[in-house]
């Protein structure tokens, strides 16, 4: 059984570590996503703060570990910087994914069978270390949900994830966009507008 259910899990790091990395030419013990600025419909979903820069990265255990130790990685955001509210003393992170469990159960008895759903797989709480007068620096342990892959019934079906999302929020407002700072993703700079040719964002 312990074998069994290092493999279900398993399959949970199999798609964050292979997933991302499919560019590179060699291997990787752990998934690295950029962090960058947290974006809404109108820009920043909390203006007030920045920061220069930071990452999500899943370590890639080793099995049969993982359901006896949860702890699956790090978040961090450096160098974070308000242009009014004090300095954040600590940061929440979360990470969301949609879970899709198999339907082929061998002996039938996992509750959660053919199901699909979007849910919270780990948190972190960011502890922030002032650097200097105006930015500090946040990094908390990943922590696997406690009732995350744990149903010993269900170690014997394949679990599939797809659209993970990490994120940092202010302390105490996960789920509030006007209090996310942070998103897994990457700053695209666009070129300077070519006026010669009246090019667009040209006056």
């Amino acid at each position: 059984m312990a074998k069994l259910c290092g493999v279900a899990v398993g399959a949970l790091l199999l798609f964050l570590w292979a997933g991302p990395v499919t560019a590179q030419e060699r291997g990787t013990s752990t998934v690295r996503l950029a962090m960058a600025t947290a974006m809404c419909t109108t820009g920043p979903c909390a203006p007030a703060f920045n920061f220069r820069g930071g990452f999500t990265a899943f370590k890639k255990p080793r099995q049969p570990k993982l359901l006896t130790r949860r702890e699956i990685g790090v978040m961090r955001l450096d160098g974070v910087s308000s242009s009014g509210p004090p300095l954040p003393t600590s940061l929440d992170g979360v990470v969301t994914a949609r879970v899709v469990f198999s339907s082929t159960d061998p002996d039938s008895d996992c509750g959660d069978t053919g199901s699909d759903s979007v849910q919270t797989i780990a948190t972190s709480s960011l502890k922030c270390r002032q650097k200097g007068p105006s930015s500090t620096s946040c990094r908390g342990t990943l922590v696997l949900g406690g009732a995350v892959f744990n149903d010993p019934d269900c170690t014997d079906v394949r679990v599939f994830l797809t659209d993970v999302v990490t994120e940092v929020y202010e302390d105490g407002g996960v789920g509030d966009d006007s209090k996310k700072i942070a998103q897994n993703g990457a700053l695209m700079t666009g070129k300077t507008p070519d006026c010669n040719s009246g090019g667009p964002g040209c006056p």
